[in-house]
């Protein structure tokens, strides 16, 4: 708490007249985070194809991570930690599982229109949009800028990894 009073010029006292508990604190940042990323990856996903819009949308969160390295660093950190829906539950009024939900959605529903329009194969959306997002996920976790490949780059071998997760088979020509 006092880091964070810090860090907004206020005494660690003075956070809860704004916040009546760590909780509500946590939830806040929490909230703030999703509808940051779910705003930066709706902006992204204009491409003409499903595949173009699964590519924007990895390489969006990505760099929205990138961007966001401290934040999302937090959010890391609680989102993966078993207790978050504990304390979501504790919180009357917290929106983070149905951000949470509106953000999976967003790449269930680029999944199921990419397989309805046979640009991938038949895959299990829901496991396969966590699967995508979880890879994203954790790449500011572990990226260093002194390493082989940029950020722009790690963004984009990730929309490529996720592509071919899910990409349609092309058919061969029998003769």
């Amino acid at each position: 708490m006092r880091a964070i009073a810090n860090r907004v010029g206020i005494t660690a006292g003075a956070l809860y007249w704004y916040f009546p508990s760590k909780a509500d604190l946590a939830v806040e940042f929490l909230e703030g985070v999703l509808e940051a990323l779910m705003d930066a990856s709706k902006r992204a996903t204009t491409g003409s194809s499903w595949g173009e819009k699964l590519c924007q949308a990895v390489r969006a969160h990505i760099m929205f991570n990138f961007e966001q390295s401290e934040s999302n660093k937090t959010y890391n950190a609680l989102f993966g930690a078993a207790h978050i829906p504990e304390l979501v539950r504790n919180i009357p009024g917290s929106r983070i599982v149905d951000l949470q939900r509106k953000y999976v959605d967003i790449f269930k529903g680029i999944l199921r229109n990419g397989v309805r329009a046979g640009e991938f194969r038949a895959v299990e959306v829901t496991p396969t949009a966590f699967a995508i997002i979880n890879m994203c996920d954790y790449v500011s976790a572990w990226y260093s800028p002194n390493g082989r490949l940029s950020q722009g780059e790690v963004a984009s071998l990730h929309a490529d990894l996720a592509l071919s997760m899910v990409k349609a088979h092309a058919r061969r020509n029998r003769h």
